[in-house]
């Protein structure tokens, strides 16, 4: 199965010269949690999420209004082609630990978006091709490796139980 398959196209986009506001907003409307960010060339340059729009807000206490895609944004962006296999978008995000890749053409420029989410709800597809066992496999495998807690991570119940213990 290609990436093609699978893809959402014209997906909502962003420029680094927005604020985080108008970002947070496009996302809310359309009830997605990236925005692929383009230049004037529709060249991915960057991507956001809801995340980013979330930490970047706590971490400068500053107004989203007053803070701009570019200055949070995550570059390089991972991207994928329409014609790769699907089995290679997912390795891409597996080592990269993201959900969802730009989709572009020879140029970088946006045709689309490959999201996990996607690609679990079309899995009654997969079934039926004949690469569908070694993809529900990668699927998964995915899967374990973005939701795997990071090692900052792994110690937190503890601390926060002593700090809870503490008051």
């Amino acid at each position: 199965m290609k990436v093609r398959d699978l893809m959402r196209s014209i997906p909502r986009h962003t420029t680094a010269g927005e604020s985080l506001a108008s970002a947070g907003r496009t996302m809310a409307e359309a009830g997605v949690g990236v925005l692929p960010v383009i230049d004037a060339d529709r060249r991915v340059v960057a991507v956001i999420t809801d995340r980013d729009v979330c930490c970047a807000v706590a971490r400068e206490n500053r107004r989203p209004g007053e803070l701009r895609v570019g200055e949070v944004a995550s570059m390089p962006p991972w991207v994928c082609e329409p014609g790769d296999d699907l089995s290679s978008a997912l390795a891409t995000m597996r080592v990269h630990g993201v959900r969802r890749l730009p989709v572009v053409d020879a140029f970088d420029r946006l045709e689309g978006l490959l999201s996990l989410d996607e690609v679990v709800l079309s899995s009654h597809l997969l079934a039926g091709d004949r690469m569908g066992a070694p993809v529900h496999t990668e699927v998964i495998e995915t899967l374990q490796s973005i939701l795997r807690p990071s090692t900052a991570l792994i110690g937190a119940p503890a601390l926060a139980n002593q700090v809870g213990a503490a008051t």
